[in-house]
């Protein structure tokens, strides 16, 4: 009966979440549709060569998954739960994992509909948390995102200097070269 109560509980508690799997790229997914195709493209370039480069190295491989959600207004997003997110899509080999969620809002101006970031949130994995602190994810915030005229730069930016942060960390033996210049992050 115990058991049976279990599963019971375990599939309404399951139907209760509605997060959206995670697309086949896996390191980015815009459910929001405000990334180019280029910006998608170098996630996925990097979050497949973090989680490569890690292989066999420290705590476990790492991913760093990039996710956006549009919304209507800023209460939508109590409903979403990142560390129940972040578990469901089994981020990150041993839990050196890192989930970063953009929310947009659609704004007009002249006419014209825009997706403006309007909250970034993060769950760090429990090992992750030994290496990065929230600190250093909130300035890389602030110091990109936050700043950059074109959200799309500033998404893209993010994710290269969140990944920084984690290679030099946690994986301080790990040769890694991430290349861009400014100009390069602007044509993605």
């Amino acid at each position: 009966l115990i058991v049976i109560v279990g599963i019971i509980i375990a599939i309404i508690s399951r139907a209760s979440r509605d997060y959206p799997r995670p697309s086949r790229l896996f390191y980015v997914n815009d459910f929001a549709d405000s990334l180019t195709m280029g910006v998608e493209d170098a996630v996925l370039f990097y979050g497949e060569n973090l989680y490569e480069d890690t292989k066999g190295e420290g705590e476990g491989q790492t991913q760093l998954v990039l996710v956006t959600f549009l919304i209507d207004s800023p209460a939508d997003i109590a409903n979403y739960n990142l560390t129940d997110l972040y578990r469901e899509w089994k981020i990150g080999d041993n839990d050196m994992g890192l989930l970063v969620v953009i929310f947009y809002q659609e704004s007009e101006e002249d006419g014209i509909t825009y997706k403006v970031p309007y909250q970034v949130s993060y769950k760090l994995g429990t090992r992750m948390e030994a290496y990065v602190t929230t600190i250093e994810v909130d300035h890389a915030i602030r110091d990109t995102i936050n700043v950059d005229e074109d959200p799309q730069v500033g998404a893209l930016h993010l994710y290269v200097e969140l990944q920084r942060i984690i290679y030099d960390k946690a994986y301080a033996d790990v040769f890694y070269q991430i290349e861009y210049t400014e100009d390069e992050l602007e044509t993605y």
